[in-house]
Parts: structure tokens; sequence; C-alpha cells
């Protein structure tokens, strides 16, 4: 330990050192990294790009060019790498600096640091800007190495497709072939110039193999070239020798006929037409082998031509192709090379052809005149009149003329059907060969006789078309010899150069309209056939089609049902719609079609069966089974002139369908819909009916549907059985309401009954019990709902369970009542915390719940082992106080409750004497609770103070207070001496438990009160105990067996103290007086707990003396004032004093008289006081209502009448019971308040509370918070307050007053405890040697304070200014930001994790609100609509989900629901109380384990209608009062808060901004 301020010295000099040169070698990192050796190579992609390429992609025609170009930039990066590749450079590069910036994490230096905190581990830290050039240079380095890639791949590119095809396709050529070659020749030269090492930093580039790689690229593509180059030159040659050695050999053949001679000539002509193209070719034959004589002479070597390459230009090649002509034709230079063709004799021949085709074209010149006569004549023949009709004829005759073939024809079988002349069909025959021959033609011919027979053509109509395609087919073949003929003709015609003669006959016409008529023939015919097979089918089973195809199953199938009750039968409709849009010509409004589709449906009855059958005088002999569809068609002619009764049919069987199906649905209903059954948790099983809701809709739907049916014309023939199923669902309907009811009513009621908690009506419940199970059984074995309707007498049983279930609940309410007499405090509780309080008295987990809504300071109670005695009582703070006696716990929980509740003060009463009788300097703050530490000084001040006052040494008086707060402030604590009061109060050890801390707290608010007061004494020279002074004062006295606590009435002079009156109890054992002349009164030692104290101003001893006084005279007290001046808050202090139980209401307008009257008796009874705040809030006929019972209640009081009668009953009366009331002013802001009727006025004395000393009250709190210049503090912090409220803008969200200033304060505190504890026993070394937290500390540690709790509720022009007035108040002052570590961080994850772009103003406003949320429960998120306040609590969610610590939120929107749904509302009727939106929400957060976190958010703009309800809540009482009396307590050390989405606060009163902390969410946020 003593080398280790050496070792640091070193350590920082080293830290320098290393600094310095780690900076310098962070700017010379990328020189001083080892060289990393690399090599360019080609990789070969020819499989990928020569097959798949587009060859217009990597061609651009160049008009400036005769070649083409290629364009390579998409095949740079695909050629050419690294090796090892560029991500393998990049991992290797990272590597080297990452060891680098490593090296000081890992330096320890000599050791004079723990590695942990390490100062060698800021260096890159402190680098930060250095390293980050590092990462900038390292891709720069990256990216020239890409560059280096680009700049080499161009030389690649030949690898990169198929040489071989590309040249075979575009080098047609010799120019081609030549340019190309130079180009090879020039490109070779610059690959020499490229060299063989590139060098880019500390990387090091070999090009050596990928120069070899192009060079073997360039050898490749020359002999492509070559051999590409003769290839194509003896191609030709082949090409021109094949067309001289067929052009001779036909040119010497002698034509003898005049076939062979138009065959001549037209070869004749074609070879002179081809013999200028082959000249040109023999002439490119030449050019490329003069080519091919040259390249042999300038033949390249290794040495001149290392690799033939391709010049290239911006990037583009000049090449007119570049595929793998070795691949597609595998030509190699050993198999052709660039030896040149024998061209010499190819000439000779030549000349011979041209000689040969001269005199060839003579001799047919010659013959041409005797031919063309021979042509002219045939064509007259062919255009003779009788050619084409007579064919056709002939044809048709079956080539015979007379008499016998006649008659073959009339006995025709189409004859015989039509009874028609075979020489109209004939014409027919014939005019469809010459003109548009399509089915409306022939459906004429067939049809002719109309619509009534065309059913009957149809059905004979397969013989018909058989023997029509049998004549057509032949007329065809002589048509394709005709065409043969014609044909011939107009070749020799040509040959001739004869004009090409016009025909008679359009021969291809014909044959066109020919092939359409077999084809509609063909159609026909199948027409025929289906309509045979269809008209011969049973009509049912037509009608039944698509229902045989559909499973029993299916019923419930939409298209199913569809095509049941469309009428339509499908195989019908399908096959006229086929057949229609089929035969253009049949009229798509065929009357005969129109009218089928009457009987055609499948939803007659039998009635409308024998109608139809009337109607189309069917024959009575055969019935539907026997029924076809030839039927109908047979009754075409009945049908269109009995069109209308069919429809009247029709649409009587349609419109009955419609209520068919509607009472099918019912009945399927009924038939098939069960109750949802539950089981219910019993000793007895018993499944229960849920979903009530769903199943009483349901039949409502079906009785309006039964009522919609009566108006249909068609209702008639169900009017029976609708009648049946209406009183069949009214019976149900009736049934399951009172049934829900009852169902309702037994669970509430079965598991009191089942305990026996009330004998008299246990025989009844058991009877109305059996009953009910009996019903649920019969539901559970049989569960469908209309059975239900059928059970005998159920109406009548139903209608007796209710009765008696009302006689139960009647029953129980009395019994509940009678619980509430024997312990007063159940009238705090709910109905049903009650019950479950009685059904489960000796349940610990019920018990706990529950305590801390029934005493002031009880949050919990520890039992013995067994669960049977409580030994303890906690409160929310952690405090323990041990029972003098243990109270047995016992079934009968009223009794148990009330005996803990005298065990309570007879404990306390208990400890007092005890505490008093040990005396000393100081009391042990480790032995007894911090209620009996306060009474007991008290006591002890009151004493000490009449001493001092009768002997005249008041000086003396406030020398020993003094020194009694500094033994406080001394208490050794674990062997630590606090040195003083900051470090006593705020620098605890961790073993320290946080109640100490409230203990000391109390202790010395308490002292600096009696060190004021004793101040005052002295200093108005008291010398007589009757000094208006000290009889003002609250003074404590404790008698024989009582403690008394009193207070001077100032009209008054008698000076003599008083026994307690005779009207009180006799047994004061527990009792504890404060007493004043006339003004006395018992100290009830109810248990207060670690309750925080009030700071005594004289504002607070003016109220103090009123109430008192008002008590004494039998009235009631009422302090008003504007919001946050301390109304409750002062009579909560007054009768924590008194040792009384004090009950906050907070009024609204659900609270009516009967409410506030069993609120009264309650409190009457058990001896509390009633708070009732915002009292002026209730109706104006309510306040006149509850004026009466006030009045009698005061009335006992002042008489100290033993009881009262209210709400028509006689109630005992505690005399130490009392009723107040606070109020805001009517008007001035605070809405719906109204001003008190005058009775009511006159039951209470007033008193204003308006100005509260806020100095006064900071400067206390300051120094009870540690801070030693509290005084300096106190007067700033009030004038930095009232500056704000003067010169920043007026906003209806500000708030300046006590409640901001008390938050802020104890901010502060926070703020001095965290630096008084982060230094641990550093801090506490340098405090020993003198080295205090000085002033300006702490002047920083309040400004920061009010700098969180300010700015978060600030506009942006009011932000700037209040920084200038922090500035002129605490001039000098610069406190550092606040450091919100992880979570900070945790905000960021956050907003990355919901994809929202990361504002610095929302990151800071996240953490305002979250500062907001530990300093107050109710926080405002004030903006407009879009400005991110639901993304700020959203974000803030996250990132503490982030933290480990979870959140139970609880979302509405108050604005769009009513009020009652809301908040809850009374029944008038029953007085039962139920629950609304946020009151549920409320218990669940109750019920939410220790520490768990809980968000209520309402969302949506803040109305004085429900937000003025929450006022208790928000305040420092933190409870919910309900109109039933029942309290909702949120403990003190549970993190929950009230979160409100607000456009703005235009419409909250002072009362609510005051309550809460605003955040302007629209400040800076965007998303």
């Amino acid at each position: 330990m003593e080398c280790r301020p050496w070792k640091m010295h070193w350590d920082s000099q080293l830290y320098k050192v290393l600094l310095y040169q780690y900076q310098v070698g962070l700017e010379t990192l990328s020189e001083t990294i080892p060289t990393i050796e690399a090599s360019l190579v080609f990789t070969n992609r020819n499989s990928v790009v020569c097959t798949n390429c587009d060859i217009n992609q990597l061609f651009n025609n160049n008009a400036h060019t005769s070649t083409p170009q290629f364009s390579v930039p998409s095949l740079r990066v695909l050629a050419v790498r690294f090796q090892p590749s560029l991500c393998d450079i990049k991992q290797r590069y990272n590597k080297e600096i990452r060891k680098f910036v490593s090296l000081p994490l890992f330096f320890t230096g000599l050791g004079g640091y723990s590695h942990e905190h390490s100062i060698f581990r800021r260096i890159p830290v402190a680098c930060a800007e250095a390293i980050k050039g590092v990462f900038e240079r390292a891709e720069q380095l990256y990216a020239r190495l890409q560059d280096l890639l680009a700049k080499y791949a161009p030389h690649a590119v030949l690898g990169t497709v198929d040489m071989g095809a590309l040249v075979e396709e575009h080098l047609k050529t010799a120019d081609d072939f030549m340019v190309n070659m130079k180009a090879a020749r020039e490109r070779l030269k610059g690959l020499q110039q490229i060299p063989d090492v590139e060098k880019i930093d500390c990387v090091s580039i070999s090009t050596v193999p990928f120069k070899a790689a192009v060079e073997d690229q360039l050898r490749r593509f020359n002999d492509i070239l070559v051999n590409s180059l003769r290839a194509q030159a003896a191609s030709e040659l082949a090409q021109v020798e094949e067309y001289l050695g067929k052009g001779v050999d036909t040119l010497q053949a002698k034509p003898q006929s005049i076939k062979e001679i138009s065959e001549a000539k037209r070869v004749s002509l074609v070879l002179g037409q081809q013999r200028q193209a082959y000249r040109e070719s023999l002439e490119k034959c030449r050019q490329k082998n003069q080519l091919l004589l040259s390249t042999e002479r300038d033949s390249l070597d290794e040495k001149s031509l290392p690799s033939l390459w391709v010049c290239i230009f911006a990037g583009q090649l000049l090449i007119s192709t570049l595929p793998s002509f070795d691949h597609h034709h595998h030509i190699t230079p050993t198999q052709i090379g660039a030896v040149p063709l024998e061209l010499g004799a190819l000439e000779s021949r030549w000349q011979q052809f041209e000689g040969a085709l001269k005199a060839h074209d003579t001799m047919l010149d010659q013959q041409a005149g005797v031919l063309k006569g021979m042509v002219e004549g045939r064509i007259k023949q062919l255009n003779g009149p009788r050619s084409l009709d007579g064919m056709c004829v002939d044809t048709y005759q079956g080539n015979g003329r007379g008499p016998h073939q006649a008659a073959q024809r009339r006995s025709h079988p189409l004859c015989d059907a039509l009874g028609r002349d075979p020489a109209q069909l004939d014409g027919r025959l014939l005019r469809g060969c010459r003109s548009v021959c399509s089915w409306g033609l022939v459906w004429l011919c067939v049809t002719g006789c109309g619509y009534d027979r065309w059913w009957l053509v149809a059905l004979t109509g397969v013989e018909t078309s058989a023997t029509l395609r049998t004549l057509i087919t032949g007329a065809k073949a002589d048509l394709v010899s005709l065409r043969a003929h014609r044909d011939e003709l107009a070749t020799e015609c040509t040959c001739f150069e004869i004009g090409l003669p016009t025909f008679t006959a359009d021969l291809d016409a014909c044959g066109a309209e020919m092939d359409g008529l077999l084809a509609s023939l063909e159609t026909y015919h199948k027409y025929a056939e289906e309509l045979g097979a269809l008209a011969g089918m049973n009509w049912d089973a037509l009608r039944n089609h698509e229902m045989a195809h559909t499973g029993a199953d299916d019923i419930e199938d939409k298209k199913f049902r569809e095509a049941l009750f469309s009428g339509k039968m499908v195989q019908f409709e399908e096959f006229l719609d086929k057949w229609t849009e089929a035969y253009r010509a049949l009229p798509r409004e065929d009357p005969a079609r129109l009218y089928i589709m009457y009987v055609r449906v499948d939803i007659f009855t039998p009635d409308h069966w024998m109608s139809l059958f009337r109607i189309l005088d069917f024959n009575k002999a055969f019935g539907l089974s026997q029924l076809t569809l030839r039927h109908f068609l047979d009754k075409a002619k009945v049908m269109v002139e009995r069109a209308a009764q069919l429809k009247e049919l029709c649409s009587r069987a349609q419109g009955e369908v419609q209520v068919r199906a509607a009472m099918n649905e019912i009945t399927l209903w009924g038939d098939t819909t069960q109750f949802a059954l539950t089981s219910h948790p019993n000793p007895r099983p018993i499944k229960l009916i849920e979903d009530w809701n769903s199943l009483l809709t349901q039949i409502d739907e079906k009785l309006a549907l039964l009522g919609s049916l009566k108006d249909s014309p068609f209702f008639s023939a169900f009017e029976d059985a609708a009648k049946q199923w209406e009183t069949k669902l009214a019976t149900l309907n009736t049934v399951l309401h009172a049934l829900n009811g009852i169902q309702r009513k037994w669970v509430y009621l079965e598991p009191i009954f089942a305990r026996g908690a009330i004998p008299a009506h246990q025989q009844r419940f058991k009877t109305l019990d059996e009953h009910f199970r009996g019903i649920m059984t019969r539901i559970s074995a049989d569960p469908r709902c209309m059975s239900l309707a059928g059970m005998p007498g159920i109406v009548d049983t139903c209608a007796s369970l209710t009765n008696q279930l009302d006689r139960c609940q009647q029953a129980l309410s009395e019994f509940l009542e009678e619980k509430r007499e024997r312990f007063p405090r159940f009238y705090f509780l709910g109905d049903e915390d009650l019950l479950e309080i009685l059904g489960q008295a000796q349940n610990p987990a019920v018990i706990q719940a529950h305590l801390k809504k029934l005493f002031q300071g009880i949050h919990a109670v520890d039992l013995s082992p067994d669960n049977t005695l409580i030994t303890t009582m906690r409160s929310s703070a952690g405090e323990v106080v041990p029972l003098s006696t243990p109270v047995q716990v016992t079934q009968r929980v009223e009794d148990w409750l009330t005996s803990l509740a005298t065990e309570m003060k007879q404990t306390l009463h208990g400890l007092l004497r005890q505490c008093l009788a040990e005396g000393g300097r100081i009391f042990d703050v480790r032995k007894y609770p911090a209620q009996i530490l306060s009474l007991a000084e008290c006591i002890n001040a009151t004493a000490l103070s009449e001493q001092a006052i009768q002997a005249g040494q008041l000086p003396q008086l406030v020398a020993a207070l003094q020194g009694r707060l500094k033994d406080y402030t001394e208490i050794n604590v674990a062997g630590d001496t606090l040195l003083d009061l900051k470090i006593k109060v705020l620098g605890i050890p961790n073993n320290f438990s946080p109640q100490f801390h409230l203990m000391i707290f109390s202790l010395v608010m308490d002292l600096v009160h009696c060190i004021d007061v004793a101040q005052q004494l002295q200093a108005q020279d008291v010398v007589s105990l009757d000094g208006w002074a000290w009889q003002k004062q609250i003074r404590f006295y404790c008698r024989e067996r009582t403690v008394t606590v009193n207070m001077a009435d100032r009209f008054l002079t008698n000076t003599s103290r008083q026994q307690p009156p005779a009207a009180f109890p006799s047994d004061t054992t527990n009792s504890l007086f404060l007493t004043r002349p006339q003004a006395e009164f018992l100290y009830t030692f109810e248990y207060q707990g670690n309750a925080p104290r009030l700071v005594h101003t004289p504002l607070t001893d003016k109220c103090y003396l009123v109430l008192t006084q008002a008590m004494r005279l039998g009235y009631g007290g009422h302090p008003y004032g504007p919001a946050g001046t301390g109304k409750t808050e002062s009579v909560k202090a007054l009768g924590q004093a008194l040792g009384r139980q004090v009950l906050v209401f907070n009024c609204d307008e659900g609270i009516d008289f009967k409410s506030m009257g069993r609120i009264f008796v309650g409190i009457v009874k058990c001896g509390a006081w009633g708070c009732f705040d915002e009292f002026n809030r209730l109706e104006e006929n309510v306040l006149s209502a509850i004026s009466q019972q006030i009045q009698a209640i005061q009335a006992a009081l002042k008489s100290r009448a033993p009881a009262v009668e209210l709400l028509g009953r006689d109630v005992q009366v505690d005399p130490n019971s009392g009723i107040f009331v606070t109020m805001n002013p009517a008007g001035k802001g605070y809405g719906g308040r109204s001003k008190l009727p005058d009775n009511l006025k006159q039951l209470f004395r007033s008193v204003a509370m308006t100005a509260p000393d806020n100095e006064l009250i900071a400067e206390v709190i300051l120094f009870s918070e540690g801070f030693q210049h509290a005084k300096d503090l106190a007067r700033k912090l009030v004038s930095i307050f009232l500056l704000c409220r003067d010169q920043l803008s007026i906003q209806q969200h500000y708030d300046w007053g006590l409640r901001p200033l008390k938050t802020v304060l104890m901010a502060g505190g926070k703020l001095l405890k965290t630096v008084l504890m982060a230094g641990g026993k550093l801090l506490k070394a340098e405090l020993a040697a003198g080295r205090e937290v000085t002033e300006d500390r702490e002047h920083e540690l309040i400004v920061q304070a009010v700098r969180i709790n300010t700015l978060s509720k600030l506009t942006f022009a009011d932000a700037s200014r209040f920084h200038a007035l922090l500035g002129d108040v605490f001039p000098g002052v610069a406190p550092p930001e606040i450091s919100f570590g992880e979570l900070k961080e945790a905000v960021k994850a956050a907003i990355a994790e919901l994809k929202l772009e990361e504002i610095p103003s929302q990151v800071d406003k996240v953490l305002q609100f979250r500062e907001a949320l530990t300093q107050r429960m109710g926080v405002v998120l004030v903006g407009p609509s879009g400005c991110g306040k639901t993304t700020v609590w959203r974000i803030l969610e996250l990132a503490l989900r982030r933290l480990g610590q979870p959140i139970a939120k609880h979302v509405m929107n108050p604005k769009a629901m009513p009020r009652s749904q809301l908040l809850g509302h009374l029944d008038l009727d029953t007085r039962k109380w139920f629950d609304g939106v946020l009151t549920v929400s409320a218990r669940a957060v109750t019920r939410q384990a220790d520490g768990a976190m809980s968000w209520v958010i309402c969302d949506g703009d803040i109305d004085p209608e429900w937000i003025e309800s929450l006022n208790s809540v928000l305040d420092d009482n933190r409870l919910l009062t309900l109109p039933s009396g029942e309290r909702i307590q949120f403990p003190p050390n549970m993190p929950v808060n009230f979160i409100f989405e607000s456009d703005d606060l235009s419409f909250a009163s002072p009362a609510t901004v005051s309550r809460s902390v605003p955040v302007d969410a629209q400040k800076n946020v965007t998303k």
C-alpha cells in the first residue's frame, strides 16, 4: 500500500509518453504494417459468359467505324481478382489495425491501478479521432485496390467471351479480319509495358500471372482469326464451284415438251438472277485469299507477337466479334493453317458458264411462240360454263344422269325426313359451294319448319348430318383436282411470260366454304347426340344432378345452398349455354328456352308439381319419376301459350323457398345450438353457462326474423309452424334472462352461504341451490338450448329462484351491515373486499392485502408459523413494531380485527410509557418506532418548555433542544460516526435501513419546530404559562393513564388545566391528551407508521388553532384556498399529531347523500376523522341533504350524546371523530365547483390557506435533507420560482406553487444523497479531515434539481429565458449534466429496435420523462397529435424492459367512454358498486407484487369531468376514493404512475396542474 502512490505517479508519466507515441503510431500505421503479398490473376469465366450473353449487349455499331465495337465494363469484375482475395487482404489489414489499437487495453504499467480502472485503457478513447482516421485511410486503400482491378480488367476481356463464336458471326470481309489482326499486333506492344509489381501502401501485387494469362488469350485469338479467315474463303470457293457445276449441267439438257420447256425457262431465269451474287462471292474469296498470302509471309512468332490483343479505346474493343470459334467448329491451326487457295482454273470455268447461258436463252426464245397458243387454249377450256357446275352436280348425282339416279335421290332419308324435293337440296348445296357457307344456312335447310320442330329435327339429325357429310366430302375431292389443274396452267403462263389468267370460279373460297360446312355438320352431329341423351334422362334425376355430387355434410356450404334454392338445373343450363354459343344462328331468346326455365326448377313441392302437370296437360298416368326432358320438349307450344301461368307458379314457389329457407334456418339453429358451459371451482362440481350475450343476441335475431316473415305474401303456408317457434323462442328468451340473473347471484352468494355465514337463511339457500344445480345438471346432460324451453315448469321455477335469491341477497346485505356494525372500519371496504375477508378470514395473503385499507399505518403483519397469531405490525416504509400480546386469528374476522385495533393502541401506549421511563439525553432510536419517539419528544419538549418558562431559563431551553438535535445527528451506527446532519441524514451506510432515515427525518422536523417555538418564547420574553405565545402552541401531556394534547382558546382567560371531560370513555389506559384550557383532546394511539412530517409555518399554526377550536365547539374545520397550499396536508398532520385515523375522500359528482351517509356512519363509529377534499364539487342538492347529516353528527358531538340517527337508524358516536372539508374557491379557473349553501357554511369554521411561507418550508426541508446552507438556498430557490411566474409566458400547464417547489426540494435531497454515497469511505475520510461539501457544490445540486424538474415542461422560448434567470439567481453555477448511464444507452437501443430515427432532443425528452416519473405520480405528456407523445413512453418502456424492469401497462382513452364506464357507478336501487375501466386497472395495480412497475395510461384530452376525481390519487395521498366509500390505496413505495396524453391543459383546473408534472412533448421532438 505504501508503494501505490509511487506506482500511480509513474503510471501517469507512462500514460503521457504512450499517449504521444500512440498518436504518432496511428498516423504512420499504414506505412509500418508488414507488407501484404498478393497476385493479380485471371478467372476463366468462358462457360458462363459465352453461352448466355446477349450479342446486342456486347456490341454497339459505331457510325464512324466499319467494325463493331465490344463493350467491356460489365465483364471487368468477372475477369480479374486478387490472390489471396480482396476480402482476405482486408481481414489481414484490419487485424493489424486492431492489434495496434488494442495495445493500451492490455498494458498494466507498474500496477498502480487495477485492471478495471487502468488509466491506459483511456488512451484509445482519447485518440478516437485518430483511430477514425486510420479506418478512413484503410477504406481509401481498399478503394485503390478496387480501382486497380478495374484498371486491368479490360486486358482480360478476351478470356470472358467465346471468341470463336463471335468471330464466326461478325467477321465477314477481308477488311474486318485485317483491322483486328492489326489491332492485335499493336496491343501486344502495350502489354509489355505493364509492370511486374504494383505497390499500394503496404500491399504488393504481382502482375506476372495475369500477364501470362493474357498472352495465352492473345495466341488463341490469333489462331482463331487465321483459321476462320481460310475457312470462310474455302466455303465461298466451294459455293461458286457448286453453282457453276449445276448451271452447266442444266443448260446442256434439251427440253422436248411444254412442261420441260417451261422448267428449262424457269431454271434459266433463276441462274441469271443468281449470277451477280455468286460473282461477288468469288471476288470476296479472291480478297481473303490475298490476305492469307500476306499473312503467310508475315506469320507471327512468339518473340514479335507474344500475345495477340485487341485495341481498346475509351473502354471499348475494336473487334467484329469475340466468341470461341474453336468451340463450335473445332478448327485448329494444324487442320487448316494459313495456306492460300488456288483460284486460277475457276476463271476459265466462269467464262464457259456465261457462254452456255446465252446459247440456252436463244434456243428457248425460238420455241416460245409455238407453246403460247397451246397454253391459251387450255385456259379457255378451264373457264368453260359447265366445268365447275357440272363437276359438282355430277359428283352429287354419283356420276349418273338417268331417271334411276333421280329416283334414288328422292328416296334418300334426308328427303323423307324433311319432305323436300331433292332438286331443292341440290341447289342449296351448289349455292353453298359459291357463297359463304355457314351453319345458319344449314340450320335453315334442316329446320325450316320453325321453332316448334327444332327439337324433333335435333333428335332425328344424326342420320341427316351423316348423309350431308358424305356428299360434301365427294365434292371436295373433285375440287382438289380442279386446283391442281389451275396451278399447272399458272406455272406455264409464268414460264412463257404470259399474263396470269382470271378464272371464273374462286376455287379457294369454295374450298374454305366446304371446310366450314363440314365443321358445322360435325358440330351439329355432336349436338344432336347430346340432346338425344339428355332428352331421355329422368327429369327428377336431371333436376337433382347437382345434389347427387354433394354430400349431406355439405349442407351448410354456400355454393350448394345457392344451387339448391336458385331454381337452376345445372346440367341442362350448361347444355343450352354451350350449344347456343356454338350455333350463333339460334336466337338466345328462343321462347321455348325462356319458358322451360320455369319448369326446370328444383324447388317445387308435390303441390307445385301437380299444378304444373295440370297446366301442361300431362298425362296423369305417369308421375314425376317417369317424367323426362322429352315430355317438356314435346309441350313447347303449350309452354309458350301458357307462359303466364308458368311464371306465376314459379314465382310462388320461389317466394315460398325464401320463407322455407328462413324456417329451415330457425329449425337448424334450434336443433344444433348448444350452451357454452364451463366448470365452476366448487367442492360440488357444477357447470355454468357462459357467453350469455351471444346467445341472447341470437334469440333476438331469430324472433326478429320470424316477425319479418309475417310480411311475406307467401307466409300463410308456414303460419302454424311460425307460431310454434315464436312461442318457443319467447319462452326461451324469458327463461335465459331469468337464469342469467340467477346464475350471477348464485355465484356471488354460494361461497358465503356455503360457510354457514347466515344460519337463519341457510335452509332457504340450500333449497334454491338444489333447484339451481338440478337445472344446470339437466342442461349439462342435454346442452341444446331449446331443450331448456321444454323443461316442465321452467318459467315458474326461474321466477321462484329469482325471488328466493333476492331474499338471500337482502339477508346478505343485512349480514354485511351487521359485520360493519361490529367492526366499523369495514364501512371503508367495498362489498367484494369485505366478502373476501369474511370468506378467507385465516388466509394470510388476504389478510395482508386488506389490512392497509383498514388501518392508518399498518401495511402488513407478521404471523406465527402456523398462521394463527399476529405477532408484529409493519408500516409501508418497513418499520416493524412487535405487539405486546399476540392477536389470535380466528374464523370470526371482525373479532380478531377488533382485538388487533385494541392491541395496536395498547402496544403503542406501553412503548410510550417505557420510552418516557428510560429518559436519558436522547431516546433510543433503534428501540422504538418513529411515532413513539416523536410523541415522546413532544411530551418532553412541553415539560422542558414549561419548566424553562417558570424558571425564566428560556435561553438554556434553546441550547438544550439544539443539543438534542445535535445528539440525534451524531448517532453511532455500525461503528461509523456521522459527523454532521448532512452525513447523518443522507450518508447512510449500505446496512442502514431506509426507515431509519425517515425516523431521523421526522425527529429533526419536530425538534426544529420545538427550537423555533422556544426561540419565539425567548423573543417575546414569556414568563408565564398563561402567555399567549405559549398557549397557542400544541402541548402534549402524559398523565397517569392518559396522554392529552392541549391548545388554547384565544378568547378564554381560564388558565387552569382540566381533566378529561366525564363524557369521555372511562377507560383511558391507551389515551393521550392534546390539551389546552377548553381545547383538550385525547391521543388515540392509532399507529401512523413512518408518515412524512409537515413543516410548521405560521399558516400551519393558524390552521391548527382554528381547527382545534372548531372541534372544541363541536363544529368541523374548513380550510379553503387555491391548489397546493397544504389544506388537506394540514388536516392530516393535525390528525397525526392527535393519533387519529384520518380518512381522505375525494368528492365528485357520483356521490349522493346515501353514499355520504354510509361514510359518516363509519367515521363516527370508529372515531376517525373524515377529510372531504374538493367538497364543493358535490351537487347543490346533495350538499343540502348532507348538511342535515353533518348537523346531526355535530349536535351529538357537542352534547356528548352516545348515539346519533343516521340513514334512519341509531349509530353509536365516538367523541374522537371529526368531519373536515377542504375546497378550492368557486370560479377562478376551478370548474365544476360551487359555493357552499349557507346552512352548510354554519357547520364549519373556515380558515383561509392562501399564502404559505414557501421560503420557510424550503429552508426546513433542505436542512432536513442535509444541506448546511439551507437558508440561502431556500431564498434563491423561492426567488427563481417567483421570477419564472412573473417573466415566463403564461401557459396552462405551468405551476410555480408549493407542490413543484417541494418536488425540487426532494430531488435535491436525492442528488445530495447520491453525491455523498458515491465517494464511499474516501469521502468520509475527507470530511473527517475537515473537507466538507462546499456551498458551491450545494448550489450546483439545487440548480441541477431545478433544471431536471422544470425544463421538461417549458416551451422552447421559455427554456432560453429560464436559463438566463438561473444564471442571474445562481451566478457562476454550472451544474454537470446528470449521467443516466445504462438507461441512455438502452433508450438509444430501443429507438433502433422500433426502427425510429435517433434524434438527440428526443432522447433527452425520454430521459426527462423518466425523471418526471420518479418525482411525481402523475405525468402529463403535452403536445398536439403526431408530436410523438406515445412514442416517448413506448421508447422508455422498451428501454426499461431491456434493463430488466418490466412494466404492467393499462392503456385507455377516457374520452371514448362515458364517465360511469370509466370510473364506475353506484346502482341507486341496490347500492351495489360497479367498477369502471380505470378502477379495474387501479385494483390490478394494487395487486401487483412489491416493486413491480405499473403505468396507467390515459390517452385522451384531459377533462375536469373525470380528471378531478383523481386529485387524491395524484397528490401525496396516493388514494383513489369511490362513491361507495371504498378507498384504493397506492402504497408510497409502489412504483406506479398515471400518465396522461393530451393536446393541452386548457380545460384542466389549477388543482390538476399542480398535482402533475407536465412534459412538453412537442418541443424539438419529431419521429
